[in-house]
């Protein structure tokens, strides 16, 4: 999802729908994603309220131009800067209130904003754990609406613009066969922190349910789950119980296909399709 269809599936929800501080934090997270989705070092979150940023670096930060940054000191509006001899500049902490002011209270107030427009570029999904068990944040809500007694054991928000892992993510996994390169490195955000790895990984990490009708096919186009991420971790360390299983046996049945040939109609021999 982007930051404006999670509000759009927000402002839908029953307004006696269960909401935790999990929820809270994830929903806010999401709303706010392109604060880590930076060609800086760190998350800006990271910095000094005390550092001085540049227009260029708050207009990363926040989604919006250089010259309606400008457009905005002129009209008294935005994070409060400082007037310089030749330019102007930022405290981190300014910026931080200033988000913090426009943080969505109400449905009637998120329509007076257009702070999560702007943040489209990006792919957001909040995730709650069940019982350690993932959920989406909606369906969350959900599972806990039905059961108030299900246990929440914690929370992950994966932020990413990677084409190929929002694609998977959308579920739209017939881009995925156009993609020449299925193993080409992506940047991710889980909670904030930077991650480097494969559609492997994203796939070990966040299983989708239909795994069987569209994974033979991106395993056929070389789809390596024993690629390192950024961490040195191999995607198959990330994989729950039931792919490591289903991996496995595509793996015996690959090498069985290639050691037993069968005969076919006419008696010549054929390699055993997998």
């Amino acid at each position: 999802m982007t930051p404006s269809e999670v509000l759009y599936k927000l402002k839908s929800l029953p307004a006696n729908s269960p909401i935790t501080a999990e929820h809270i934090i994830s929903i806010l997270g999401a709303l706010q994603a392109p604060q880590v989705i930076s060609n800086q070092e760190g998350a800006y979150s990271t910095w000094d309220k005390e550092k001085q940023i540049n227009t260029e670096t708050l207009s990363e930060w926040i989604g919006e131009s250089p010259n309606r940054l400008k457009q905005w000191r002129y009209d008294g509006y935005g994070p409060k800067f400082l007037k310089k001899e030749k330019h102007v500049a930022y405290k981190v902490g300014d910026v931080r209130d200033w988000i913090a002011s426009r943080t969505v209270q109400s449905t009637t107030q998120a329509d007076k904003l257009s702070f999560v427009s702007a943040f489209d570029n990006c792919f957001v999904e909040p995730i709650i754990y069940h019982d350690e068990q993932p959920y989406s944040l909606f369906e969350s809500i959900e599972l806990l609406s039905n059961d108030s007694e299900t246990n929440i054991t914690g929370f992950e928000l994966f932020i990413t613009n990677e084409k190929i892992t929002t694609s998977y993510m959308n579920s739209n996994f017939n881009e995925l066969e156009n993609v020449i390169d299925i193993n080409h490195k992506q940047t991710y955000f889980i909670n904030g922190i930077e991650q480097q790895g494969t559609l492997a990984h994203v796939v070990a990490k966040f299983p989708s349910d239909n795994i069987g009708e569209w994974l033979p096919s991106l395993l056929n186009k070389g789809l390596n789950f024993s690629v390192a991420d950024n961490n040195e971790i191999q995607a198959l360390e990330f994989a729950d119980d039931n792919l490591k299983n289903y991996l496995g046996k595509r793996d015996l049945m690959l090498k069985l296909s290639s050691k037993l040939p069968m005969k076919n109609t006419k008696g010549k021999t054929e390699k055993q399709q997998f």
